[in-house]
């Protein structure tokens, strides 16, 4: 089987920005977030009310549980995550527009956010993970944590489990990671193969699940 979930939304929802004419010749508007980072502390108590001390404790360190192939096979997993020292605090904030720019109505969400640089170890019972990646995580409180990122071939130790996602006409692909981190040992995660190109005049993209895995409360 294969679990999602949104990962995204702790992350600023800018669905465009940047100026450029409307129909009028006036300047059309995107709604977009403004951010300032500030460094913190691994100790440090952030504005959010928590350091990034105080989610290290609560997420945990070691996770273990199933592991779901989407192609097929079951196995076990144990992942270890540790947060370091390089901590940023995210500050967003709605951009103002011009006085005399049109501004459609989409909405924007500019969620502040804790930033903390992690190691993350992932290793499957059949032997066919057994990876170490440094990773950035997101925190909207102390103890949910949310890892996205795209990733390379040549950070697997074993690369052909993606050789049948490949697309032949792609002209960019490469797998993908998310992850959630929560409260009770919660660890949840899944792995995706991206892909996108271009045929005849049109663009295209897509996402192949690959294999999911997850432990504890959700």
């Amino acid at each position: 089987m294969t679990r999602t979930f949104p990962l995204l939304g702790l992350l600023p929802l800018v669905l465009a920005c940047g100026e450029k004419e409307d129909d009028t010749g006036g300047e059309y508007w995107m709604p977009y977030c403004e951010e300032t980072r500030t460094a913190l502390g691994f100790d440090e108590l952030s504005p959010l009310g928590f350091s990034a001390a105080e989610a290290a404790v609560a997420l945990g360190s070691l996770h273990s549980g199933g592991f779901f192939w989407a192609r097929g096979g079951e196995t076990t997993f144990e992942s270890e995550l540790a947060l370091t020292s390089s901590v940023f605090f995210v500050d967003l904030e709605e951009a103002t527009p011009p006085d005399d720019a049109t501004v459609p109505s989409i909405a924007v969400v500019c969620d502040d956010y804790l930033e903390v640089a992690v190691t993350l170890g992932l290793a499957t019972g059949d032997g066919l993970l057994d990876e170490h990646w440094a990773l950035t995580m997101s925190l909207l409180q102390v103890d949910e944590g949310d890892l996205y990122a795209d990733l390379a071939l040549s950070d697997f130790s074993d690369p052909s489990i993606f050789d049948a996602f490949q697309v032949d006409e792609a002209t960019e692909q490469h797998p993908t990671l998310k992850a959630r981190f929560g409260p009770e040992g919660a660890a949840y995660g899944d792995l995706a193969w991206s892909s996108e190109g271009e045929g005849e005049g049109t663009a295209w993209a897509g996402t192949d699940p690959v294999a999911s895995w997850g432990s504890g409360a959700e």
